[in-house]
């Protein structure tokens, strides 16, 4: 609110909401600030509890992707899950793809494989180590986004496992990061710039 009006709201014609802005936040005050604004073109790049136009990508076509990759590839059977936060709609799809996809599998899906975390892994060290206590071994881990994926691989090596020859981690999203984790990390790709210049010729 304060940004708005830092912006001068009254004369701006058009709102354009990125995914960074509104993820953390909690659901009832998005709702209740986004209502509050007036009455100009809105568009969000991210899913939010909002009748706006939401402009996400389909997470079902990414973790489906990265789930046949882990099992078909590389032969992964027990892939634990580092979900996002469950009050987030985009966390709780990519947790129901993991558990659909293992499930139709035929492999363990079960709620010790799986922990959930904050986006900016801030939690991560604690997380990780009582998914470890719970699933007892795994050979992959999902994570809901790169940042805590990209952590997550340090904190495995630092706790004795090989990645990724003995654990394989996977992410989502394609931040610019990855390029320069070690190992590369392996993610799904959001395309970014067709989001906004999709969103753009939406406001316009």
């Amino acid at each position: 609110r304060v940004l708005y009006r830092l912006l001068g709201g009254g004369s701006l014609d058009g709102l354009l909401v990125s995914s960074a802005v509104i993820t953390s936040m909690d659901p009832a005050y998005v709702d209740s600030f986004l209502a509050s604004l007036p009455d100009i073109p809105i568009v969000l790049l991210a899913t939010a509890p909002t009748s706006l136009p939401c402009l996400v990508v389909d997470n079902r076509i990414g973790m489906d992707a990265l789930m046949d990759h882990l099992i078909t590839v590389h032969g992964r059977r027990r892939v634990a899950m580092l979900a996002g936060p469950l009050s987030h709609p985009d966390a709780r799809s990519r947790l129901d793809c993991w558990r659909r996809t293992l499930q139709a599998a035929g492999l363990p899906h079960d709620d010790a494989l799986w922990v959930e975390c904050d986006w900016l892994g801030v939690q991560l060290p604690e997380k990780l180590d009582r998914l470890l206590a719970k699933a007892g071994s795994f050979d992959a881990l999902v994570c809901s986004n790169d940042v805590p994926a990209i952590d997550a691989m340090d904190l495995l090596r630092g706790r004795g496992f090989r990645v990724p020859e003995e654990v394989s981690v996977v992410g989502f999203d394609g931040i610019a990061s990855t390029f320069f984790s070690d190992p590369p990390l392996t993610t799904v790709v959001q395309p970014l710039w067709r989001q906004i210049q999709t969103a753009f010729d939406l406001l316009l």
